[in-house]
C-alpha cells in the first residue's frame, strides 16, 4: 500500500496508486470518489502518506484524516475537505520533507506525547504535535516502509507484500518479522 489510515469513525482506508479500498473487505475504488479534491492537484490521485490526527488538546484538529501528496497537505473531516486546504506540509508541520514514504499517528501514552511518525527513506521524523517541534531519528532495523498502521496499539511498517512490527518510540522490533501480510491482514 501506498499510505493508510482510519478516518474520524474508525473505519481504515487503503491506498495504492489511484484506488482506495474502505475496510478490510470489499472492492476498491477510484481514490477521488470518496477524496475528490486529489484530481484537483494530483491527476493520478496517489497518496504518499496518511494519518489520522491523534491530539484530543486539539480539538479543532482531533480525529481528521490527513492526506499528504507530494508537497501538499489535505485535512479532511468527515471526507470533507476543511477550509483553506490544501496547504503545503510546511505550513502545518514544520520541519516535515516533501514526498513522504508514509506517516502513523502516535498518542501520549504509546508515545511521550501525541506525536506523528514521519518516514522518509531511512529516515523518521518524529513530529510532536503540542511543540510542533520534529527529531530525525535513524531506525536500521526497519526496513524502507512504504506506509504505517497504527492497529490495535501496535504498530506496523509495510514494504510491498511483508511487514515488520515495531515500538514507535525506538524502532526496535521484537520478534521474526517481516512476515507476509497476506497471512495477517
Amino acid at each position: 500500500f501506498d499510505a493508510i489510515a482510519p478516518d474520524e469513525k474508525g473505519d481504515t482506508f487503503f491506498f495504492k496508486g489511484d484506488h482506495l479500498w474502505k475496510g478490510f473487505h470489499g472492492t476498491a475504488q477510484l481514490s477521488n470518489e470518496t477524496f475528490k479534491e486529489l484530481d484537483d492537484y494530483h491527476h493520478q490521485g496517489h497518496v504518499d502518506a496518511a494519518f489520522r490526527m491523534h491530539s484530543k488538546g486539539h480539538p479543532e484538529d482531533h480525529d481528521h484524516i490527513y492526506l499528504f501528496l507530494d508537497d501538499k497537505v489535505f485535512s479532511y473531516f468527515n471526507q470533507t475537505l476543511e477550509e483553506g486546504y490544501p496547504k503545503d506540509i510546511q505550513e502545518d508541520f514544520p520541519g516535515v520533507p516533501r514526498d513522504l514514504d508514509a506517516a502513523v499517528e502516535c498518542p501520549q501514552g504509546e508515545c511521550i506525547s501525541d506525536s506523528v511518525l514521519f518516514f522518509k527513506g531511512d529516515t523518521v521524523h518524529s513530529y510532536d504535535i503540542p511543540t510542533k517541534s520534529i527529531k530525525q531519528k535513524v531506525w536500521p532495523q526497519l526496513p524502507h516502509c512504504t506506509s504505517a498502521f497504527r492497529w490495535l496499539e501496535h504498530y506496523y511498517c509495510f514494504r510491498g507484500k511483508e511487514f515488520t512490527r515495531f515500538h514507535p518510540v525506538t524502532g526496535a522490533v521484537e520478534g521474526d518479522y517481516p512476515k507476509d501480510a497476506r497471512a495477517y491482514f
